[in-house]
């Protein structure tokens, strides 16, 4: 993200050096944060009538005030003056700012393109804080020059970090936030199955398959990419648990990738809805501690088309829709794999059908309160709706076709290490993605 202070005669301090591992990072920062929000909380109740400011660290005051603002603020606030910058430059305070930012839905927008045509049209990838009224709409990705023969796929998004394929194949890994970018030359010609962090080392990593994509004798072969290792991606067979899962995990997550499912991330885990490839309906589970896969038992008894997991404060969460309706149930119990409805959502569609032509919705659950994006193909419509079905905002953008993408955001500044390019080799071309920014 660039610096918009317009103040040019602010000198710079060199910024504070940054770590080569988040994960312990992380526990340093949870030491740091809960030592100053607990300094912050024991001066404030020493004195509750207005003179608590004059006893607080002016350090603190900055940490307080500072760790509250928007990323693109907290840039310019950073411009303020050398404390600043240095309190904003700070590996501990941009984990802890990024722990405060809220996880929101992706949504994919584009012109519409006809497949016989090579006109190129924009298309983006935004963030929608749906709690923000009106809501706040944040630029992650920006292409101008979308077409059916230039397109891109979003694989993963994790920690604040995206990573995507374009259509020459090739995949890149960055952090919109800070326009760091790297290229995996590795991952190219295997498939993506997921990204997460490793807790134990703190390491990300990129889990894929690669091998012939048949439907008999499949013979998808799995590795586990680090980020930012120059070690070569390491095979991990067909770590199967049990034997009913083999064949389907064997041909490569195809049926998965087909169908839209998107991996959520949960309890050092990995899931997927598994519909194809086994008589019967599950979920399938891979464990990024063992390195294995396992199957969960799918709620049939609520069953409805168009599955799609989410995540649902700390525990799993699984939705389906129809084209008047979504269900949402949650995991209730990890031991028993009990599962409970908490959300039947009737769309407003007397509503909203006075608004576009086509009777026929699409919708997907983006939070774990219940609010829902709609949209209909055939428009430039796009409607936001809470657990009850009420109509709370409505989008339109002339010419672009607009789906929430399955994927959440957390905006993060972090600069990671294995992001950062080596100085002296002059300023690279921009990438596709962030060239519409």
């Amino acid at each position: 993200m660039q610096d918009t202070a317009a103040d040019s005669s602010i000198r710079r301090v060199p910024a504070t050096p940054r770590p080569t591992n988040p994960g312990r990072q992380r526990q340093a920062l949870g030491r740091s944060a809960r030592s100053m929000e607990k300094t912050a909380k024991k001066v404030r109740s020493q004195d509750s009538s207005g003179a608590t400011a004059a006893v607080l660290p002016e350090e603190l005051i900055a940490w307080e005030i500072l760790i509250r603002l928007r990323g693109k603020d907290l840039i310019r606030c950073g411009a303020v003056c050398r404390a600043w910058h240095r309190l904003t430059s700070d590996p501990d305070f941009l984990l802890a700012h990024h722990q405060r930012q809220p996880s929101v839905p992706l949504v994919s927008l584009h012109g519409k393109t006809a497949w016989h045509r090579i006109d190129s049209v924009d298309a983006a990838i935004d963030a929608f804080d749906l709690h923000q009224r009106p809501t706040v709409r944040q630029p992650v990705l920006r292409f101008n020059d979308y077409s059916h023969r230039r397109r891109f796929v979003v694989h993963a998004s994790c920690d604040g970090l995206i990573l995507l394929s374009l259509s020459n194949g090739r995949f890149y890994l960055c952090n919109p936030a800070t326009r760091q970018w790297i290229s995996l030359p590795k991952l190219t010609g295997g498939g993506v199955a997921g990204m997460y962090l490793h807790t134990a080392s703190g390491e990300y990593r990129v889990l894929y398959w690669t091998g012939t994509r048949r439907s008999v004798a499949p013979d998808a072969v799995y590795h586990v990419l680090t980020i930012g290792s120059s070690a070569e991606p390491r095979c991990i067979q067909q770590p199967i648990d049990s034997p009913s899962v083999k064949f389907f995990v064997a041909s490569g997550l195809n049926n998965l990738m087909f169908l839209g499912s998107r991996p959520v991330l949960l309890h050092d885990c990995l899931y997927w809805v598994q519909l194809w490839g086994l008589e019967t309906k599950a979920i399938l589970v891979f464990d990024t501690v063992r390195e294995s896969f396992r199957l969960m038992r799918y709620p049939t008894e609520f069953h409805q088309p168009c599955p799609c997991l989410l995540q649902m404060g700390g525990t799993l969460g699984i939705s389906w829709r129809s084209t008047t309706m979504m269900k949402l149930c949650v995991l209730q119990d990890y031991r028993t794999e009990a599962w409970s409805l908490k959300y039947q959502i009737e769309f407003p569609v007397a509503e909203i059908s006075g608004m576009v032509e086509s009777p026929r919705f699409s919708g997907m659950i983006v939070s774990e309160d219940g609010d829902a994006l709609i949209h209909c193909s055939s428009s430039f419509h796009m409607f936001h709706i809470d657990s009850k079905g009420k109509l709370l905002q409505k989008f339109r953008w002339d010419g672009l076709v607009s789906s929430a993408t399955g994927f959440r955001f957390k905006e993060s500044l972090f600069r990671h290490a294995f992001l950062e390019r080596p100085r002296g080799r002059g300023r690279p071309r921009q990438p596709r993605f962030f060239r519409g920014l």
